[in-house]
């Protein structure tokens, strides 16, 4: 189970249906057609990469590589949508299916519209996001046999490794998270030899980034005077993004419309894909 949201998806999509419907029941016709889209894997839930369909919308990514993502089972996307009936024809390509605007229906998932007793968030843009893996190799060993100053632990030093992720996201105005954490010792009386774990880095700011990333590296190069060894992998890159002005313009108005202008707040989005 994904316990990133109750509604996250899940409203975006039904509020989509729900819109062509009623503009259908009205009788209403816009001057161009309209298209309800329900992006695949977009969160990186199962597949490990977010924003994966509305990357190859965009032409950042390719179908190719996409299909070829492996969730942690060693299950491909593209097996899987054929598994469930999923494996669309369609193209998925703003260039052969063109749009002049993209708009979604999000909850936030985070506690600022609640806490100032808000209803809508008027979104301005996307802050930039950074995933990584990072594996650390160390040394297996018995867990009463081996001494404590003959050790090289490879789950200690990535803990070490995991504390520098928070305290340097808060010293640079970002957020950092570390949701997995995999050891490939599973013994209870085994030092772990090798182990490998997520990180999560967001921050408006791109130059923040970096320097998170600089000392996590950094860190790294000294624990490896305890006979461990450190890689970086990042596996997803997406810098920030300001939104068009016209766009924000027409969901501000909608949302004054709806709630009132003292109910309507501007913000970024701290999620990759509020839109």
């Amino acid at each position: 189970m994904i316990l990133g949201g109750r509604y996250d998806g899940i409203l975006g999509v039904t509020a989509a249906l729900e819109v062509l419907r009623t503009i259908h029941a009205a009788g209403y016709k816009p001057h161009a057609p309209l298209a309800a889209i329900d992006w695949t894997n977009e969160e990186g839930a199962r597949f490990p990469k977010m924003c994966c369909a509305s990357s190859v919308w965009s032409g950042t990514q390719t179908v190719q590589a996409q299909h070829a993502l492996k969730d942690l089972e060693g299950v491909d996307m593209k097996s899987e949508l054929q598994r469930i009936g999923f494996l669309g024809k369609e193209k998925c390509s703003y260039i052969d299916v063109p749009l002049s605007a993209h708009f979604e229906l999000h909850i936030e998932q985070g506690p600022i519209l609640e806490k100032e007793g808000k209803k809508i968030g008027v979104v301005g843009g996307v802050q930039a996001m950074r995933w990584y893996k990072v594996t650390c190799t160390g040394r297996e060993g018995h867990a009463g046999a081996t001494p404590m100053d003959n050790r090289a632990d490879a789950l200690l030093a990535a803990a070490k490794l995991i504390a520098v992720v928070n305290t340097s996201s808060i010293a640079h105005g970002a957020v950092g998270t570390v949701g997995i954490v995999k050891t490939a010792t599973e013994a209870v009386n085994t030092i772990v030899g090798s182990c490998w774990f997520s990180i999560d880095l967001r921050c408006p700011y791109e130059h923040e980034l970096d320097a998170i990333e600089a000392e996590l590296r950094q860190t790294a190069k000294t624990l490896s005077a305890e006979g461990v060894e450190f890689t970086f992998e990042q596996t997803w890159d997406c810098p920030a993004v300001r939104f068009d002005e016209s766009a924000i313009g027409c969901v501000r108005a909608a949302g004054e419309e709806y709630a009132g202008a003292e109910m309507c707040r501007e913000m970024d989005s701290a999620a990759g894909h509020d839109r």
